[in-house]
């Protein structure tokens, strides 16, 4: 998923990247069998000098708790507000600031910005394993960059957050961003930025929506009620965090 943002106006979106999961899920199953049949879940390879965890170096990301978000995303996280269930999965997806090259490399994009736009950030889910997701942002080099790095961080974190929610979760998400979206004001330029991040790939609509809607808009506290407990989970005061 890549994260754009206009020069000077707020960004344009991401586009999800999804593949299947029961392979990776099978061979995971099959290692840890073979683990616990030779005596432990810790393996340590023989002829190498590493003391990380043999299951760990064959599935990235496989240790029960995340690592610790460094000083610089710790602090970023307090900016953003984040309840400690958003900071987990933020620390999840050890998260990294790089330069526009690894940007536009980590990310699959053939884009570096163009006149009127510059790449930002983008979170590259796997569905095979949540453990590999990662978000990669680009290093604040200007006050620009700076003053739109909590939206760029926010936005990818709720598509961390949508990625591990269960199916059923994310069907009724979906219906209740649409809504939202749909009460917004037509000429509202989010609507222009949904489209763009979603490059016609309707099956990314809903993340979409979720991340646009909970890093940048303030909704209706009548009809978005539920979706505002939903967004709670991961922000402590949302409000804080909206550039509009």
């Amino acid at each position: 998923m890549t994260f754009f943002e206009q020069v000077p106006d707020p960004s344009r979106g991401s586009r999800p990247r999804r593949s299947g999961a029961r392979g990776a899920r099978t061979a995971a199953l099959l290692l840890l069998m073979a683990a616990v049949t030779l005596g432990g879940l810790w393996l340590v390879s023989e002829d190498s000098a590493s003391d990380e965890p043999l299951l760990s170096r064959i599935l990235p990301g496989l240790s029960a708790a995340p690592p610790a978000l460094d000083d610089e995303f710790a602090a970023l996280a307090d900016r953003m507000v984040l309840t400690p269930e958003g900071r987990e999965v933020l620390a999840s997806t050890q998260p990294r600031f790089v330069d526009a090259g690894e940007l536009a490399e980590v990310c699959g994009s053939d884009s570096h910005g163009t006149d009127d736009t510059i790449l930002l950030g983008c979170f590259t889910g796997f569905s095979q394993s949540r453990a590999q997701d990662r978000i990669v942002i680009l290093e604040p080099t200007d006050d620009l960059i700076g003053r739109s790095l909590v939206t760029t961080a926010a936005h990818e974190l709720l598509h961390a957050v949508f990625a591990r929610m269960p199916g059923e979760e994310q069907s009724r998400i979906a219906d209740l961003a649409a809504a939202a979206t749909a009460r917004l004001a037509a000429d509202d330029p989010v609507h222009e930025q949904i489209a763009a991040s979603m490059g016609g790939d309707e099956a990314s609509r809903a993340t979409e929506q979720f991340a646009y809607l909970g890093s940048q808009m303030r909704l209706d506290p009548v009809h978005d009620a539920e979706l505002e407990e939903i967004y709670a989970r991961t922000f402590e005061d949302r409000t804080a965090i909206l550039p509009r």
